[in-house]
């Protein structure tokens, strides 16, 4: 909960911010993504290394 006047101001600025970073992480993946050029993997094998990806750095 806000307390005071400064973090009535200050939660919308931080909260801009932290979408903003995520916009940029986005638009940066996207980028390499793109970058990085057709795979010659099967989809199913490109799922399959995205899930092992997923659950190691999610636990």
């Amino acid at each position: 909960m806000l307390t005071n006047d400064s973090e009535y101001i200050r939660d919308p600025l931080r909260r801009t911010q932290s979408q903003h970073d995520n916009f940029f992480k986005l638009k940066q993946s996207i980028a390499e993504g793109l970058e990085s050029g057709v795979s010659d993997q099967p989809l199913d094998g490109i799922w399959d290394a995205a899930e092992v990806c997923h659950r190691k750095s999610n636990g």
